[in-house]
């Protein structure tokens, strides 16, 4: 799936981040006030057309900050557009730093990025854990469950079933273009 993102031309890349900002807003995206999202690495769908988008009708939107030491798995939020700088973390992807970091249980949906995704929800990301660390509180709530997880998907890499492992955080739904 990696060489597959990896294959598509820029103007393909292009066309899918705008494809996805269509995608978006007919899912509804707008009902979100806080929203988090991501840098696209690696030939990862790209979301800054919809982060754009959303800046500029005025929501939150986040980027993640992953933590400083290896050993550690949980992530928080900086709101873009604040004051902050940009960074390089320790896998050379570019992160906003706020002052203020935002935590996870706060947000309203997260848009995420993965490698595979299944019908029901399951998601094949890097192997970092990073994602399932940050949102395992999910897994203890019954009912109520925000945020919403919203995988970034190309359709290409949509399979039959990904085992599920008990750490596991399953997506709410896949926007797939």
């Amino acid at each position: 799936m990696r060489r597959r993102r990896l294959a598509l031309s820029q103007t393909e890349q292009r066309r899918a981040g705008q494809a996805f900002l269509r995608e978006a807003l007919r899912h509804g995206v707008l009902r979100y006030q806080h929203i988090a999202l991501y840098m696209p690495v690696g030939g990862e769908l790209d979301v800054l057309p919809l982060l754009n988008r959303l800046l500029w009708l005025k929501r939150h939107c986040y980027l993640p900050n992953l933590p400083k030491s290896p050993r550690q798995r949980k992530m928080r939020f900086s709101r873009v557009g604040t004051r902050g700088s940009w960074q390089l973390n320790r896998f050379g992807i570019s992160e906003f730093h706020s002052l203020k970091k935002f935590p996870a249980h706060r947000l309203d949906a997260v848009i995420l990025p993965l490698v595979a995704f299944d019908p029901a929800g399951g998601r094949l990301g890097m192997g970092g854990g990073f994602y399932d660390t940050t949102f395992s509180f999910l897994r203890r709530r019954g009912r109520w469950k925000q945020p919403k997880l919203i995988g970034a998907a190309y359709r290409f890499q949509q399979v039959d079933c990904l085992p599920l492992e008990p750490w596991d955080v399953p997506l709410d739904d896949v926007w797939a273009v």
